[in-house]
């Protein structure tokens, strides 16, 4: 990385498919749309949401190899939160079961290089330029991330709340809860980029969306006998909110 001219007006396509990330995000995309084909259900929010964050991964890595410095570290920032989102979708399909093992440590693998090339581009492009003029904002491991980790150990709950219940008058009330706990999962994950601010941008909409699925679970009290499950799942919820308010 050092050295490199950043300010390429122009650049052949073939520099463009050398470049490590470019590889290794566009094989990712490629993996992603074999399982995208293979899915069990048809769920054309969960296909859109997944076929865009991975696609969104390359596009902006794209634009980081021309231009100024501070250019390429944004977009590789931008890189960065799409291919966490990425990784809080492929998540929420191994917890519906929709993806095998197998399937989840082969793409969960990719999903870890990609992440760790970009973190590296990150670290070599501050090191290129003047590093006080950029944002670092210390990045965390999804895995360690306490919003996330509260978020995955909610979904859980909540789809084991779901299952076989399809049949129920109130299922529309449950899908939305689970769209919605899905939603929170994904903001998360895309805002944990160097960017503070981004970062909070994220994490108010998924207090917003918090707050929705807190109101989706009162309906459901409202509506349905297994109101100890429900109570459990709202206890959660408020525990989640306290916590992404903490962050804000």
């Amino acid at each position: 990385m050092r050295g490199r001219d950043y300010l390429k007006k122009y650049i052949k396509i073939q520099e463009i498919a050398n470049e490590k990330e470019i590889y290794l995000s566009t094989n990712l995309h490629s993996t992603i749309r074999n399982i995208l084909l293979s899915l069990p259900v048809r769920d054309e929010r969960l296909v859109d949401q997944l076929d865009r964050s991975a696609s969104s991964i390359y596009q902006n890595i794209s634009k980081s190899l021309c231009g100024s410095i501070k250019q390429a570290y944004y977009s590789t920032s931008v890189a960065l939160g799409s291919a966490h989102e990425t990784k809080a979708w492929v998540d929420y399909c191994y917890k519906r079961r929709f993806i095998s093992d197998r399937e989840y440590a082969k793409v969960s693998r990719d999903i870890n290089y990609v992440i760790e090339e970009l973190l590296q581009k990150l670290e070599d492009l501050r090191d290129n330029g003047e590093a006080e003029s950029f944002e670092n904002y210390k990045v965390t491991r999804l895995d360690e991330l306490e919003t996330y980790q509260t978020t995955q150990n909610l979904l859980s709950k909540v789809i084991l709340y779901c299952d076989g219940r399809e049949t129920d008058r109130t299922h529309n009330n449950e899908r939305r809860v689970l769209e919605c706990v899905s939603n929170i999962a994904a903001y998360i994950a895309e805002g944990e980029t160097p960017y503070r601010k981004r970062k909070q941008n994220f994490l108010n909409d998924a207090y917003r969306e918090c707050i929705t699925l807190s109101t989706e679970l009162i309906v459901l009290l409202k509506t349905t006998k297994d109101k100890e499950r429900l109570k459990e799942l709202k206890s959660l919820t408020e525990n989640l909110l306290e916590i992404l308010l903490k962050e804000i």
